[in-house]
């Protein structure tokens, strides 16, 4: 068989409409946060290394990332009502970003705990 255009390989590879595109951003998104948000148990011995920190810290720095994670839940959940949904995801990918590049460059277990 001949082989496929792009047109023909870009309609069996990509959404058909807006809908369908943003709910695969979405799920991509979400798939990058849960590792993200996941990671950092495996990364015990690397903190203990790099930045001296104790079990303890480890733990405490677990903590504080779930009860953040919890405690913002309610006000994420407002917004999303209240305000362009495009605007808010816009704006929290961004800011996810600058974060995460923030904890790449701590030199520190604290100053990791305050990106986070």
């Amino acid at each position: 068989s001949p082989p496929l255009s792009r047109a023909e390989v870009a309609s069996c590879c990509c959404p058909r409409d807006q809908n369908s595109l943003t709910l695969v951003l979405l799920a991509c998104c979400s798939a990058i946060e849960y590792t993200d948000y996941s990671i950092l148990p495996g990364m015990t011995r690397a903190f203990q290394e790099d930045f001296g920190a104790s079990l303890k810290d480890i733990g405490t720095l677990y903590l504080l990332q779930s009860l953040a994670l919890a405690i913002s839940m309610p006000a994420w959940g407002y917004l999303g009502d209240r305000v362009s949904r495009k605007a808010l995801l816009c704006g929290g990918c961004f800011a996810w970003g600058v974060l995460t590049l923030a904890c790449g460059l701590s030199t520190t277990s604290l100053h990791f705990m305050a990106f986070r």
